[in-house]
């Protein structure tokens, strides 16, 4: 236990020490260029979540340095889904985020010391691993939901590019027109290709870009789509028809797959929640009174 006391010290005062040595070295700085270095790091400067992300910034620029395969695979994994969730995840550096993760492990290990009075070098281990993951598996979550709020929207925009096409726009003018009436997630990234469009790049590039931003089979497809109407000249309109009729079917799949999964996702709560207050209803009075009446 002692060890572990000190081990735990050792860190959180490295890690203030590291807090102490930029900040004199951030004073200095501004006393001799006469600026205010925090307005350049601005996402610092925001109350707690600044300050935890300035500790997470130090303590992932110490991760660098570990050359393990599976770290840095896990690296690449984050980077790319910070990418996928789009602003303001994409501007967080993968090791910032490594760094969240370590005071979470941090964090869970002293509360279930204090809490559960687990002191043992197993469950300080075991706790860290658990709360090192649960940030990994939340942003895993979260990335989830993004593609499957992108993949309901991909129908309806493309319905309305049908639609305005049909009604004698062309497409520049028609993509312009649904950025401007839908709101979303894929119509978000759309938004980012038609700037990248207007300061000079080609629209071909700007779309894959967004296939290669959030990295989702169905927008592969759909971005495809518009490349190859770009190139061939073809009818595009039928293209996009085509397109929006097929992801409706799967669109209406998924949501009878969710249906389905439903009563299966509704037992866990029902066995945890549910069952054990209606037994205390219906038994705690018997029990109560077989008790009052000497019988136990």
């Amino acid at each position: 236990m002692i060890i572990l006391i000190a081990v735990l010290s050792g860190c959180i005062a490295g890690i203030l020490s590291t807090l102490v040595f930029d900040t004199v070295a951030k004073m200095q700085i501004e006393r001799r260029v006469k600026t205010n270095v925090s307005a350049v790091f601005g996402m610092y400067d925001k109350g707690l979540t600044g300050n935890l992300l300035f500790f997470a910034e130090k303590i992932g620029a110490y991760t660098r340095r570990i050359r393990y395969p599976r770290f840095a695979a896990m690296v690449t994994q984050i980077r790319s889904q910070l990418v996928v969730m789009g602003t303001p995840y994409n501007r967080l550096e993968a090791y910032t985020f490594v760094g969240v993760q370590v005071l979470s492990g941090f964090a869970t290990t002293m509360v279930a010391g204090i809490v559960f009075e687990l002191y043992s070098p197993v469950a300080v281990i075991v706790f860290f691993a658990v709360g090192f993951f649960i940030p990994y598996a939340m942003l895993g979550i979260k990335v989830k939901e993004r593609h499957l709020a992108v993949f309901r929207q991909i129908p309806d925009v493309l319905d309305l590019l049908v639609l305005m096409m049909d009604a004698g726009l062309d497409f520049s003018r028609a993509f312009e027109r649904v950025l401007t009436v839908q709101k979303g997630p894929f119509t978000d990234e759309l938004k980012v290709a038609q700037q990248e469009v207007i300061v000079g790049r080609s629209r071909g590039e700007a779309l894959r870009g967004v296939a290669e931003r959030l990295q989702y089979p169905p927008v592969t497809t759909v971005i495809n789509a518009f490349i190859v109407s770009l190139k061939t000249g073809g009818s595009m309109a039928d293209n996009l028809r085509d397109s929006a009729e097929q992801f409706r079917i799967e669109r209406f799949h998924m949501a009878e797959k969710l249906a389905g999964e439903a009563p299966l996702k509704l037992m866990m709560p029902l066995i945890l929640l549910i069952f054990p207050t209606i037994f205390i209803i219906l038994f705690g009075p018997i029990a109560l009174s077989f008790i009052g009446g000497g019988l136990f």
